[in-house]
C-alpha cells in the first residue's frame, strides 16, 4: 500500500512541478517529483485515533501529564524517575498500537520499555502527525482538537488512504457521526471538511512545508485536524505516507525568490492558533535560509510541537 501511494504521489507531484515552473521559470523543473523518486527516506503510519471516552482512561494508565502543562504524554518505566533520563523513552515508543494494548501496560509485559518494543507507533524523526492523544496546549482546544489538533507536516508530500472507523470489538462501522472526520484549512482562513469520494479506490494528498519552502510559497502546507466522533467506543484508524527529501538536502526557495515570500504574513495570519508558523522554525539561528537542511528543518520543528 505505502508503495502506491508513493508511485500515485509522483504524479501528483509532477502536476505540481508544472505549475509551479509556469508561475515561477526559476523552479527547478520536476523538483517535487524527484525528491518523491529519489528519497528513501519516505515514512508510512497506520494511526489509531482511541475513542474519546478513552482519553482519560488511556492518559491516566500512560502516566500522562496533566493537560495544563501543554505537555506529549509520556509512559515512565516502573520504578524510574519522572526526570529525563538516557533511559527515557523517545518520541517513537509513546504510544501503543491499540487501546488494549494501551490498557494492558500496567502488567507483567510492561515492566521493560524500549525504542525496538511493538509498542512503536511514530518515529522521533517522522512527521509531526498526531501520534495519539495527548494533553492539548490552551491555543488548541477548540473543536477540532479532541482527537488531532491542528497542525502542518513539515515533510513534502503526504498521502492519505480515507480513514476507517471500528467499534470495540474491531468490527469496521460506517461512519458514526457526519461532523467526525478530516478538516483543512484554506488560506482564506475557512475550514472545510475534507471528504473523500464514494468510490473505495481514491487517495488523498497534503501539501507539506518543505514543497512550500522550494516552491517559495507558490504551494502552501495544508493546515489540517481530525475531529472526533461523540459515538462511545468508535475509534478511527488512517494510514499516511510521509514523503521528504534526504536529511542533507537543503531548505532553500528558488532562484531569485526572497526567502520570506514562502509564508507571506497574511498567510500566516490564516493559520490555525496551535500551529506553529515557518518564520519560527525557519530563517533563524538554527535553521538559516542559505544553510539549513531537512534534517536541522525536521528537528527544529518537532521541538516546536512537542
Amino acid at each position: 500500500m505505502g508503495r502506491c501511494v508513493v508511485q500515485v504521489g509522483k504524479m501528483v507531484a509532477g502536476q505540481c512541478d508544472q505549475y509551479c515552473h509556469q508561475v515561477n521559470p526559476s523552479y527547478p523543473e520536476g523538483m517535487l517529483q524527484n525528491i518523491i523518486h529519489e528519497c528513501r527516506n519516505h515514512k508510512a503510519r497506520l494511526l489509531n485515533y482511541f475513542p474519546i471516552d478513552t482519553h482519560d482512561d488511556f492518559r491516566e494508565t500512560m502516566g500522562c501529564a496533566d493537560a495544563e502543562e501543554g505537555g506529549i504524554p509520556i509512559a515512565q518505566p516502573k520504578g524510574e524517575s519522572e526526570s529525563p533520563s538516557e533511559h527515557s523513552p523517545s518520541l517513537s515508543s509513546l504510544f501503543s498500537k491499540s487501546r488494549d494494548r494501551a490498557l494492558s501496560l500496567n502488567s507483567a509485559n510492561a515492566d521493560s520499555w524500549n525504542s525496538s518494543s511493538d509498542l512503536q507507533l511514530a518515529s522521533s524523526v517522522g512527521s509531526n502527525a498526531c501520534m495519539g492523544p495527548r494533553p492539548l496546549r490552551a491555543s488548541e482546544q477548540d473543536d477540532f482538537s479532541d482527537w488531532c489538533g491542528w497542525h502542518n507536516d513539515h515533510g513534502s508530500l503526504t498521502g492519505l488512504v480515507p480513514a476507517i472507523y471500528t467499534d470495540e470489538n474491531g468490527d469496521q462501522v460506517p461512519t458514526p457521526d457526519k461532523e467526525a472526520g478530516l478538516y483543512i484549512r484554506a488560506r482564506s482562513g475557512k475550514t472545510y471538511k475534507a471528504i473523500a469520494p464514494k468510490q473505495t479506490n481514491c487517495l488523498l494528498f497534503q501539501i507539506g512545508e518543505t514543497a512550500q519552502v522550494h516552491s517559495g510559497g507558490i504551494l502552501q502546507a495544508t493546515p489540517h485536524a481530525v475531529k472526533g466522533t461523540a459515538v462511545p467506543g468508535v475509534s478511527r484508524q488512517a494510514f499516511a505516507v510521509f514523503m521528504e527529501p534526504q536529511w542533507d538536502f537543503l531548505m532553500t526557495v528558488p532562484e531569485g525568490v526572497a526567502p520570506t515570500e514562502a509564508q507571506s504574513t497574511d498567510a500566516a495570519k490564516s493559520l490555525p492558533a496551535g500551529v506553529p508558523p515557518l518564520a519560527s522554525r525557519w530563517g533563524n539561528k538554527e535553521c538559516p535560509f542559505t544553510a539549513c537542511n531537512f534534517g536541522t528543518f525536521t528537528e527544529v520543528t518537532l521541538n516546536a510541537y512537542h
